[in-house]
């Protein structure tokens, strides 16, 4: 589907704070660097990215294989 996208990371450790960061200062990073990249490419200004996103923890190594593999096979259609 080419109005979302699927990720797949481990957050860092904001190592000022000694703490990982959120899932919310991750996001809004994404947003915005890929946001001003691709207004700057299509010439345009605005919106890019809705403010909710879909979020799943996952707990064990075969939920990762199994998001994985659903992202893979999204992908190729």
């Amino acid at each position: 589907m080419p109005d979302h996208v699927h990720m797949v990371f481990t957050p860092l450790i904001n190592m000022e704070k000694q703490e990982m960061r959120s899932l919310a200062e991750i996001m809004d990073a994404l947003k915005g660097a890929s946001a001003h990249m691709i207004n700057r490419k299509l010439d345009r200004q605005g919106k890019v990215w809705q403010e909710e996103s879909f979020d799943r923890v996952l707990r064990s190594p075969e939920k990762l294989d199994e998001k994985v593999a659903y992202i893979l096979t999204a992908g190729s259609t």
